[in-house]
């Protein structure tokens, strides 16, 4: 066997080894060889390894080294497997031993935490114990001592436990309501007897869970309000994935706002180009001579009245995004007003006639003076009365001579569900939809839910409702393990193991399977898995049991909160009822007083009626008994004048004369 080494230089290191074995090519020679390296047209079968070039290597195993007779080949391929093997693992054990760190600080923050739970619960215990002194309770004094011992023991059993004891003291008032001694630690426990302003002993955190949305919860609940007195008609069910919950995406709103505004730019605006500039084309100076910049033309840029570099031209502004991006912007906007309690959901948005009082009745109902409102209606035809009314609130800013003046009515937009915009969902403080306009927005803006399946949070409400496996009995963990082997029968699977046990000394007497440095790392390593797992794999096991049985605990707590909180409305709006029978009793009354009171004003009409009738009646009596004097006083006027005038004749005198003369003669004759 013969080495050839080829460097660039005398005092560098050899670039590679060349090794050749005789028995392969009994021709060639040295000086062969070295021609087939330094002529490319020669060529040699000659393979390539991380160590070394061999020429032929399927002869490698005929050859031996010349001190100990061991097969090479199987010492470098052995070696090579090694090295590979423990290049992988080296990394991998890194990120475990990183692992395994992370895990155990995880455990001693969490047996932190537990200490500081107990000492709050041993606190809390001492300040129950210190107020339940103070307070008078109603019950005899054995059945006080019977409930103060029972709690004794109570919250000793849950301080000494592992877990935090919180949950576990809940679970046990739910079993001790059942009771009478149970009611009334508990009733002593929530609401105790005595000093007014003594507070609850048991100060419970809330839980953000209840306030959102649980896994199984698939829709959201909203007041269905009355139009004319703004008192709640109903429940209103919501979809989760329209009006709550959803993340404020703000790059999708702004996308959407920068689309809407692209609507109103007209792109209209234009600038002269050089050849739209007004003046003279000649070359105003020469090309060379005076040592300045050349200048073509006085329209240039950089001239008075030249034209405008890179100026707007004509075009189309509008910006276009995908339908889904623009439908996610308006769910969040739309689950931001309901977050921030600005939505207001009424039976009906139809108005009597299109007058601004009625409009602003309604909006004084709501107490939404001074507010900027968007409302949407849900029908297809237009709400006329609605948007003419709501076209008279004109914004007008204050007096600034009369600060006393209070600001004009803000301005009030209306529009369809269809027609529903970004821009005035956040421009606008508060939000009126009827029924209708609900149930269109949730058809029009459907929720995107993936295809393949559960989300995340039903995934876990999944894995949290698996049974969990006790532990194993070691002759079931034996069978098991003899079961991994291959064979029907324990015949069979003996017959495989001792195989395989055969190869393996076969491999390791013939010098195959090679045990050294780089194997016992290896081992090494697998055996420091194996302690590991053994050590903490029960504890994180049990670690993550308490973790699910947490979640899962505080999931049911919330689930129930929210069924009670639901029957609380639901007994409610059950209570309406009678406000019904007492609304119509009223109505009732109310319809009789109207008729009486009708009938009273009728009276009242014809006793007027009749007195004008009266008063017309003396009047006119009046008139003729006025104008028969004035008759009469012209009669005897006349009269007197024709008497006085005849008076006057002397004939009239003869006559009167002759007649009294002829009276006293009949007198003195009767006499």
């Amino acid at each position: 066997m013969k080495i050839i080494e080829l460097s660039k230089r005398k005092k560098e290191k050899p670039l590679f080894t060349l090794t050749i074995t005789h028995t392969t090519f009994p021709s060639t020679n040295t000086a062969s060889i070295s021609n087939a390296l330094i002529n490319p047209t020669l060529s040699l079968p000659i393979s390539l390894t991380s160590t070394s070039i061999y020429a032929n290597p399927t002869f490698i195993p005929n050859t031996y080294n010349d001190n100990d007779n061991e097969p090479l080949a199987s010492k470098y391929q052995i070696n090579n497997l090694l090295k590979r093997i423990l290049e992988i693992s080296l990394p991998l054990f890194a990120v475990f031993m990183l692992i395994a760190l992370l895990f155990t600080y995880c455990m001693f923050k969490r047996k932190l935490k537990q200490r500081k739970n107990l000492k709050i619960l041993e606190m809390l215990h001492e300040q129950q114990l210190q107020q339940r002194s103070n307070c008078s309770i109603s019950k005899s004094s054995a059945s006080s001592f019977e409930i103060k011992e029972n709690t004794k023991i109570r919250w000793k059993s849950v301080i000494s436990s592992r877990k935090s004891g919180i949950h576990e003291f809940y679970d046990e008032i739910e079993e001790k309501k059942n009771s009478e001694i149970g009611k009334h630690a508990v009733k002593e426990k929530l609401h105790p007897t005595g000093d007014a302003n003594l507070k609850s002993i048991l100060k419970v955190k809330e839980n953000p869970i209840i306030n959102k949305s649980l896994p199984w919860q698939s829709s959201v609940q909203a007041w269905l309000l009355n139009k004319a007195d703004a008192n709640p008609l109903g429940i209103i069910e919501l979809n989760k994935k329209i009006f709550y919950n959803l993340p404020i995406r703000q790059d999708l709103i702004k996308r959407s706002l920068m689309y809407e505004k692209s609507w109103m730019e007209q792109g209209t605006e234009s600038t002269k180009n050089l050849g739209q500039v007004r003046g003279s084309t000649r070359k105003p100076f020469p090309q060379k001579g005076r040592g300045k910049a050349r200048v073509g033309t006085l329209r240039a840029p950089n001239f008075k009245g030249g034209y405008n570099v890179h100026g707007d031209r004509p075009h189309n502004k509008k910006i276009n995004i995908q339908k889904k991006v623009y439908d996610a912007a308006i769910r969040a906007a739309l689950s931001a007003k309901f977050q921030q309690s600005q939505v207001i959901i009424l039976n009906d948005l139809t108005l009597d006639n299109d007058d601004k009082s009625s409009l602003r009745s309604l909006i004084k109902t709501f107490g939404l003076e001074g507010r900027k409102i968007y409302f949407i209606y849900g029908n297809e035809e237009p709400e006329k009365f609605l948007i003419r009314s709501s076209n008279q609130f004109i914004y007008k800013k204050p007096d600034v001579d009369n600060p006393k003046l209070v600001n004009g009515e803000k301005p009030i937009l209306v529009t369809s569900a269809r027609n529903v915009s970004v821009g005035p969902l956040l421009d606008f403080e508060i939000l009126v939809l009827d029924k209708l306009a609900v149930e269109v927005l949730e058809q029009i803006f459907p929720s995107l839910i993936r295809k393949n399946g559960l989300t995340a949070s039903n995934n876990l409400l999944k894995n949290l409702v698996r049974p969990y496996s006790s532990e194993k009995d070691p002759k079931e963990t034996a069978l098991n393990l003899i079961n991994m082997f291959p064979g029907k029968n324990m015949v069979a699977k003996t017959s495989s193991i001792l195989a395989a046990s055969s190869i393996a000394a076969f491999a390791i007497s013939k010098e195959i399977y090679i045990i050294d440095a780089e194997f016992l790392e290896m081992w090494c390593i697998f055996g420091a898995y194996f302690v590991w797992y053994k050590a903490f794999g029960e504890a994180a096991k049990e670690y993550l049991r308490e973790r699910k049985e947490n979640v899962r605990r505080v999931l049911n707590e919330a689930r129930n909160d929210h069924q009670a909180v639901v029957q609380e409305r639901m007994n409610h709006i059950g209570k309406l009822s009678d406000v019904v029978e007492v609304t119509e009793n009223l109505y009732g009354m109310s319809k009789e007083l109207a008729k009486m009171e009708a009938e009273i004003f009728e009276l009242k009409q014809r006793v007027n009626f009749q007195q004008e009738v009266k008063s017309t009646l003396d009047s006119w009596v009046r008139h003729e008994q006025s104008v028969r004097e004035k008759q009469q006083q012209l009669l005897a006027a006349s009269v007197i004048e024709s008497v006085t005038a005849k008076l006057r004749t002397p004939r009239m005198y003869d006559q009167i004369l002759a007649q009294t003369l002829a009276d006293v003669e009949q007198l003195t004759k009767k006499a």
